[in-house]
Order: C-alpha cells, then structure tokens, then sequence
C-alpha cells in the first residue's frame, strides 16, 4: 500500500478493521508519524472541525492509539491541549475512546513529564471523564515501574486536601486510584471524604476500602500492574470493537469474555444525559453504566 492508500483506509470507519492498514502503518511507523501528528495538529488547533467531517470520520483515533504504541513524544502536547478543551467538545470527537483507553494512551507518550497531566487533573473546567482518565493515566506509570508508588501517593493527598470539596464523581475516582495502589498511607484522607458525603456510594463505599486492605499490599500491587498498561499493539486494542463487527446483531447475547465486542462509541449521533436512562438497556442511570 502506498501511504495515500493508508491513509485513506484509515479515514473513515466501513464496519471492518482496517487491519492491512493498520499493520502497513506500524511496519512503516518513520513514514507515517508526520502525517499521524498532521491529524492530532489540526484537532488540537481546532477540534469543532471534527464535527464537519462526519459520524464515520475515525482517523483521529487511529492516529491516537498508533502514536500511542510508537510511544511517540511529539503527541503529548497535542493530546493535552485537545483534551483541555472546555466543556463536552473533547469527549463527544472520540466517545468512550476517553473511558477505556485515554490513561493509557497519556501514560504511553508522555515519558514521566507529570505536570501537563496534572494541569488536566486540576482543571474544573475540563470533562470529569477527561480529568478521571488522566488521574488513572498515573497507575498506568506506576504500574510500568515509571512513577513511584509513593510520588503518587504524595500526589493523590494532595488532591484530597486541596481539591474543592463537592461531591462529584471525581472524588469516587480519586478514591479508587488509591484503592489501586494500596491505600493504607491515605486513610484520614478516604474516611474524611466518605464522612463529607463527597462520594458517590455506587461508585465506591467504606466497605470497599476494607476489602482492598484485606486483600494486602503485595496481591493488591499485582492486580495494578496486570491491568495497567501502555498501549503497545494498536490492533489488539482496538479488534473487538463493536463499530467494527458488521455481524453484532447476530453475536448471541452472551459472549466469552475474550469475544464480547467492545461498545466503542466514536462519534455520537444523539448524547445521552448523564443522568438519563442507559441506552444499553440496564435500568440503570448512564452515568453508573456505560459512561464509566
């Protein structure tokens, strides 16, 4: 394939896996780099044209999750300043890319250098989402043995000391990467936030912070460090998404874990309010569903 004929098939989701593509982009990553940071260039200078190119439109996300497994710097500030957009813009041009693999993807290309992270993590005027993926961006650091346990643990009380103090999902959030690091240093912090009501209780409760501390330190560490990680092959990531499974209504209802579909989100036609109905049919409230 020519690196027209990459690009083109990268542009626009047809239901399938661009797989040829794909690997065609990765063998020949020097060529294609230029033209991936091109696609994050423009989006991070002007994220509304997102919107003009259509629902179909994906190139942006391959380019992110690509970049992401070259581990290629020269992402970082793009990535940061498209998502610092205010407001919904940010989350609404790459959908649940934001919850399932946005702090893998900040945690692949930033090479330690926090303080853009953190200036996402503090921003109240960025998407919570945004803000929550960057914070677990930093487990994924710990977890791949460039941040230290204990940097992190600094950082997290420093958050539960100086952020506003209004219950929000942040706070369920904040309190979850603590669990996930062994949160035995953090006590004082968790049980003032749970006594200020600042939890969300179906996010997190009292209870579960016992259970994580019955668990121990050293099994507690392992499940971080099996679950967190960088972005190291695009197509894994990105092959069980059901945008690229033309046959899904036919799938049966329930698959083994390893074959269930992701439900990957890109662009979405109608959003759904955070405190409306799930769409998938749960009963429960979006927001306690699928937006996590």
């Amino acid at each position: 394939m020519t690196l027209d004929e990459i690009k083109q098939a990268l542009e626009v989701n047809t239901g399938t896996l661009p797989r040829l593509a794909l690997e065609q982009a990765i063998e020949r990553r020097e060529e294609t780099i230029p033209w991936l940071l091109d696609t994050w260039r423009q989006a991070a200078d002007a994220p509304e044209l997102l919107l003009t190119k259509g629902d179909d439109y994906i190139l942006h996300i391959y380019a992110m999750y690509l970049l992401a497994q070259f581990r290629e710097p020269t992402a970082y500030p793009l990535l940061v300043k498209f998502f610092s957009t205010p407001g919904e813009l940010a989350l609404d041009l790459t959908g649940d890319v934001v919850t399932e693999d946005l702090d893998k993807i900040l945690a692949s290309v930033c090479w330690n250098d926090l303080a853009p992270i953190k200036q996402i993590i503090q921003d109240l005027s960025i998407n919570e989402f945004i803000r929550n993926a960057a914070l677990r961006s930093m487990l994924v650091l710990v977890a791949e043995g460039e941040m230290k346990r204990e940097d992190l643990i600094a950082y997290l009380r420093y958050l539960f000391t100086n952020i506003p103090r209004e219950a929000n999902e942040f706070w369920g959030t904040l309190i979850c990467a603590a669990l996930g690091i062994y949160p035995e240093e953090l006590l004082p912090e968790i049980e003032s936030a749970f006594v200020d009501d600042l939890v969300d209780p179906d996010m997190v409760r009292p209870n579960s912070v016992q259970r994580q501390l019955s668990k121990g330190k050293d099994a507690t560490l392992r499940a971080m460090k099996e679950k967190y990680h960088f972005i190291r092959d695009t197509i894994a990531e990105m092959e069980w998404w059901a945008c690229f499974q033309r046959e899904l209504e036919s799938l049966p209802r329930a698959l083994p874990a390893r074959t269930q579909p992701k439900q990957i989100m890109i662009l979405a036609k109608i959003k759904v309010g955070r405190n409306a109905p799930c769409p998938c049919g749960s009963g429960k409230k979006y927001k306690k569903c699928c937006s996590n």
